[in-house]
């Protein structure tokens, strides 16, 4: 009866209904969140086949599940630069005025040892228009 009435309470919107050892939200501006984003792109350009840089534009959404340390999922958007990965300073480019921008998905695990794992990644080309550069 009570798991009847727990999964009634997340069927009509109760705030804070999680699944235990299931993924729950994070706030995109954690700044665990933050720096294994960063940690993602720049794993995505190393991997990446394409001659210039991709730079983040925005975290969309962080979930984190608790195992033995914290696994994450964090969906963010990524645009291309007009420098060349062959420039060791393309951290600092700006977005290329015709990018097209791309939702890129990554479970990255945080083991209780710190020692960051990318476990999977994937990046789609999105609709939206192309992005302004900052």
């Amino acid at each position: 009866m009570k798991n009847i009435i727990i999964i009634a309470l997340c069927l009509i919107g109760a705030a804070n209904c999680f699944v235990p050892g299931g993924f729950f939200p994070v706030s995109i501006d954690d700044p665990q969140v933050v720096n294994l984003t960063s940690k993602a792109v720049e794993y995505h350009n190393q991997i990446s086949n394409s001659a210039n840089y991709k730079k983040l534009v925005r975290i969309q959404n962080a979930q984190a599940q608790v195992v033995a340390g914290s696994n994450y999922e964090i969906t963010f958007i990524v645009g291309f630069t007009d420098c060349a990965k062959s420039n060791i300073t393309g951290k600092t480019c700006n977005l290329s005025a015709n990018t097209i921008p791309e939702e890129c998905t990554y479970r990255i695990l945080v083991p209780l040892n710190n020692q960051v794992e990318i476990t999977r990644g994937d990046c789609k080309l999105t609709q939206a228009p192309t992005i302004a550069p900052v």
